[in-house]
Order: C-alpha cells, then structure tokens, then sequence
C-alpha cells in the first residue's frame, strides 16, 4: 500500500444503511422490468419500440441484480487500501471486484432512447452494436487490470486511487472518460435535443394541418353561401383536403354536377354535414352550420395538440426517468476523477450524493414501469373511477382477468370526452359520433330545400360509420350502428 492521504469514506452505520437500502429498490425495478418484457412479448404487435423497451428491461434486470452485490463483492484486500478505506461487509477479491466492473460498465452504456418509426430497420444493428461496445469495454478495462473499488461509493469500477502511480493514473482516469463519461454525456445531450426536435416537428405539423383545415372550411363555407344565395355554380373539381394528422376530407364531383361521395376520417369531436344535389346545390344550416364546421376544426385541432403534447410529456418522463437515475452516479464519478475524496469535508459533497445513489440507481427499471404504464393506467381510471389505483395498476398488467367489482362497472361518459358534443345527438342526425367517421352520401330531393332540419333517411342520406376506437367502447359502438342502419331501412320501406 502506498503512503497517500486516506480518501473519504461514509461512517460505519452509514455504509450499512447504503447497502441495505439498495436491495428492495433494486426488487422494485426487477419486478418492473419483468412486467414490461413480459408485456412487449405478449402483447399485441412487435414494434420497435416494444423491442427497446424488452431488451432495456432485460438490462435493467441485470444491472439492478449487480448492484445489489455492489457492497459486498468489492475487494476487501489491503495490497493497495488502508484498513478504514475498506467497505463494510465486503467479502470479495479481485476477480468479483472486475466481474463487478464489467456488469456496471454493461448498465451504464445499454440505456438508449429511439423512436420506432426511425430505427425499426437498424434496431438489430444498433441492439448489437451498443452490446458489444458494454462487452467490449468491460473487456478491455479488466484485460488492462483497470477496475477497482469505487472508493466512497460502494462497488468497483474504473478508479485509480491507490492502485496507480504517476502517468497510470492519468490513463485510469482515461480510460474511465473514454468508457463511460463521454459516451454519457453525448447520450443524455442527443436524447433531450432529439426529443425536443421532434416535440417542435409534430407541434408545428398540427399547427399547419389547423391552418389548412380552416381555410379549406371557408372555402367550402364560401360555396356554400353562393349556391344559397341563389347563384347556380358547380362545385370546384374536388374540394381541398383537410389534413390534421386524425381529419382528412374530400370531395368527388362528377360532370353532372351532382356529389357522388364525401369520404373522410373525422376526430370524435368533428362532424361536418353536407349534402349534393343534381343541380350542384348544397344543402347548409347557413350561418349556424357554417359556424359549427368551424368549431368542428378547433375542436380536432385542439384535440390533436393535446395528443401531442401527451406524446412530448411521455418522451421527457423517460428522458427525466434516465436522468433521476443516472445523474448521482456521474456526478460521483466526475468528483471522484477530480480528486474530491482527499479534500477536507469530503462528506459534505459525496454524502447527500451517495444517498440519492443508493435509492435511485438501482430503480431504473421502476421507473421505465411506470412511464411504460402510464398511458393505459389513465385509461382505466376515467373508465373506472371508483376503482382503487392499486386495481387499476393490476388491470393495465393482467388485463381482463382483473374483474370490476359489481358496484363500480365501467360507465359510458354523458360527454365524448373533451367535447361538447352528447353522444346522443339530437334527433335530426342520429349518428353516433363516438369515434372516427367516413362519411359517404348520395343526396336525392327538391332543389328548393335549404336545409337539413327534417329527418334523414336512407333516400336521403346513407351514412357509413366506420374508425379506430378504444377496445372498451368498440362492441358498443357496432350495435347501435346496426340499430341505426335497420331503422333507417325500416323508415324507408314504409314510405
């Protein structure tokens, strides 16, 4: 052992404390983690994403075991430490304290974040390359006989304190930025700066689809108003798409003049009714629709930027979760390479850090838990509210299997939610406008009626519902639409 100031080491008690709280967080995240693989396997679909998240989880589970052993497989030698630079219960040598090392430095480089859409082709490569660079550099840092214990924090990786003299030292210390501080500083920079480029690309996509929706609505308003007003004209070739990521809409017009279909893909929260005639006029509610078809778009608009900032609120949890985690472990480290240990009151400085590091490191798989969880979670408690949360986490992960109690079955909002509009509608429409719509209409009558106010039937209007909704409401939704097309043709008949 070489004659050198003692480095800073937590008091006996708190070294007990730190590695005994370690151990149920590190259940925690095991368990977590266990749940999000077994998931992404059963679940529906194998997208990208379902892929990262399964093999992060994997690693989660390894790096979360590892660290549970951190305190008590370190070298407990006293070639290259003072008595009192030893960790409490340590039993182990050199070769657990490298084994160690390895699994730390695999934990450390596996933690990436990508979106599907963009890596579902490279995912395999970019899986292979981020496993060999953790086994690769785990390798080389044991074959240069670089991995030792940590010093005040508990475990072993690249350190050089004690165990190097002069210019070995600067290349431990090296080493340990090459490995790990630079491949995690760009990580965590790439991650926030690509998450806000893409919050900024999709908030900027919704905000034109708004704008072009709008104009294609006056549009349409404007030709409206004139076919009212009395002005015969036929409609343009084909109306201009509306386009908001959920709203599309157009128009085929044949030569005659009259509206062969309206087909789109309306949000639940916008419905625009229009019917052709044979001499090109178009039945309006005038000034009182045209304002609803404007509301209409806001609406959607609305309805869209709030998914997109759910999206964004879901990509910086995952970001914040990685940072809540990781942040102690590199802030340690980097003081560690600066020398702090040997600084008067040390304790001051390594202490609050070790403590946020025993408690939120190895929690990482909890925390991709409940990020992962998150969105079907408040699914269930708005189809569920007098459920407990403890009953609407088991729903998320066992699905159907997890009964509602009698009293709190799951009951249909008065309101499409985020809506004004009832999911009984009035009398004149009966549609049910509980999900998204493709609308498709063949209009028939006298050319003097300027309005919608009378009861559409099949002759009239034959209306054809179809969309993506959620699986709880997707059986209800087809039964009323058979109700609706069997009284339609019922009223048909009888006239």
């Amino acid at each position: 052992m070489s004659d050198r100031p003692l480095i800073y080491m937590p008091p006996p008690a708190m070294q007990a404390f730190l590695s005994l709280i370690a151990i149920p967080m590190s259940f925690l995240s095991i368990i977590g983690s266990y749940h999000i693989i077994r998931h992404a396997r059963t679940g529906n679909g194998h997208s990208a994403y379902r892929q990262i998240m399964m093999v992060s989880s994997v690693c989660d589970i390894i790096w979360s075991a590892a660290f549970v052993f951190q305190p008590f497989l370190s070298d407990n030698s006293l070639e290259f430490q003072h008595e009192d630079e030893l960790w409490i219960w340590s039993f182990g040598n050199s070769a657990s304290c490298t084994f160690l090392g390895a699994m730390t430095q695999f934990g450390l480089s596996v933690k990436f974040r990508v979106k599907q859409a963009t890596f579902a082709k490279i995912l395999p490569f970019l899986q292979g390359f981020i496993i060999l660079w953790s086994i690769g550099t785990a390798a080389t840092a044991a074959a240069m006989k670089r991995i030792h214990p940590l010093g005040p924090s508990p475990g072993c990786w690249v350190a050089g304190d004690g165990f190097c003299e002069g210019n070995d030292c600067d290349a431990t210390v090296l080493l340990g930025w090459v490995i790990g501080g630079i491949p995690t500083i760009l990580m965590l920079v790439c991650v926030v700066v690509n998450n806000l480029i893409l919050y900024c690309h999709v908030r900027s996509t919704v905000k034109k689809g708004q704008r072009r929706a709008m104009e294609s609505q006056m549009e349409l308003s404007r030709y409206s108003s004139r076919n009212s007003s009395g002005k015969r004209e036929n409609p343009p070739a084909r109306i201009r798409s509306i386009d908001s990521s959920d709203m599309s809409v157009s128009s085929t017009v044949s030569q005659t003049g009259e509206v062969q279909s309206v087909q789109g893909r309306l949000s639940q929260k916008s419905f625009i009714s229009r019917l052709g005639r044979s001499d090109g006029s178009v039945f309006t509610t005038s000034g009182a629709s045209v304002l609803h078809q404007k509301n209409s778009v806001l609406r959607s608009s609305e309805k869209q930027w709030k998914r997109v900032q759910e999206v964004g609120k879901q990509s910086f949890l995952y970001v914040g979760a990685y940072l809540l985690s990781f942040g102690w472990t590199f802030i340690i480290n980097f003081l560690d390479s600066q020398n702090y240990e040997f600084k008067e009151n040390a304790g001051n400085f390594f202490l609050p850090l070790l403590v946020c590091q025993s408690l939120l490191l190895p929690s990482m798989g909890f925390f991709n838990f409940c990020v992962y969880f998150r969105p079907k979670i408040l699914t269930i408690s708005r189809e569920y509210p007098n459920e407990s949360r403890v009953w609407w986490v088991r729903r998320v992960i066992y699905g159907n299997a997890i009964k509602p109690t009698p009293a709190s079955a799951a009951r249909p909002s008065a309101l499409i939610p985020g809506s004004s509009i009832p999911e009984e509608p009035p009398a004149t429409l009966r549609l049910n406008l509980g999900g998204p719509v493709a609308m498709s209409s063949l209009a028939r009558g006298d050319s003097s009626a300027s309005s919608v106010d009378k009861r559409m039937s099949k002759d009239d209007c034959s209306v054809i519902m179809e969309g993506s909704m959620e699986e709880s409401s997707r059986n209800n939704f087809e039964a009323r639409s058979k109700e609706l097309q069997t009284s339609n043709g019922q009223q048909t008949r009888e006239r």
